[in-house]
């Protein structure tokens, strides 16, 4: 294995455990919202700072590649959709962060008839199918997964503009500006969770461009 392949392997590497670790934040902020639990955002708040140290080596590790090794053709690829990949997944820790933040300006709890009425497990399952599914495609750098992720996307969408008219019922039936509050709050989140859906069909996108040098254009996250 010459040296280029070395630094390529060792940043795939990185970018996967990056993935790992955001991962878990999704995982932990939705368990979050389920339970009520706030000792699970401190963990969020912990893996996004770790998170943050990763994409800066990461990035870095691309200009160094860049700079050092002039890779061509698929190797070229690689370096350049990992440098966006890793903003992808950065956006996603970002939004696991808000959920998070929107999960403590909460007064109450969510109770398990408004979450069943937004699917929110089903939502939450969605999300996180994608996302096992985008580290896999990531790890063995597979199209066929990458483009089950794109699928998967489509299910997210509905639930989210199901959401809209579900949350302007419960929100007419607060009895309090404070529940109002608490509802729009969970209506935020299911935004939230829908953005995340998008990073992660753009992450899929990506995978298919270094594999292929094929362009695709699903659904862009902004």
């Amino acid at each position: 294995m010459n040296q280029l392949s070395v630094e390529l392997l060792q940043l795939k590497t990185a970018s996967l455990e990056m993935a790992e670790l955001v991962r878990g934040q999704v995982a932990g902020v939705l368990q979050a919202v389920s339970t009520f639990d706030h000792s699970l955002i401190e963990e969020i708040e912990l893996g996004e700072k770790q998170v943050d140290t990763l994409d800066l080596r990461i990035e870095r590790k691309c200009e160094q590649i860049l700079a050092l090794f002039s890779p061509v053709a698929r190797d070229l690829r690689f370096v350049f959709a990992t440098n966006k990949i890793i903003s992808d997944f950065e956006g996603i820790s970002d939004n696991a962060h808000a959920i998070g933040k929107y999960l403590l300006e909460t007064r109450k709890a969510f109770t398990a008839d408004q979450l069943k009425a937004l699917e929110f497990t089903a939502m939450s399952n969605q999300l996180l199918t994608m996302l096992d599914a985008t580290l896999l495609a990531l790890d063995e750098e597979s199209v066929d997964r990458a483009n089950a992720v794109m699928r998967l996307e489509s299910e997210l969408d509905r639930i989210n503009l199901a959401a809209n008219r579900t949350i302007a019922k419960m929100a007419a039936a607060c009895k309090t500006e404070r529940e109002a509050h608490d509802i729009i709050n969970l209506l935020t989140i299911i935004r939230k969770m829908e953005k995340i859906g998008d990073y992660l069909t753009a992450i899929a996108e990506r995978i298919i461009y270094f594999i292929e040098a094929r362009i695709v254009k699903h659904r862009q996250a902004s």
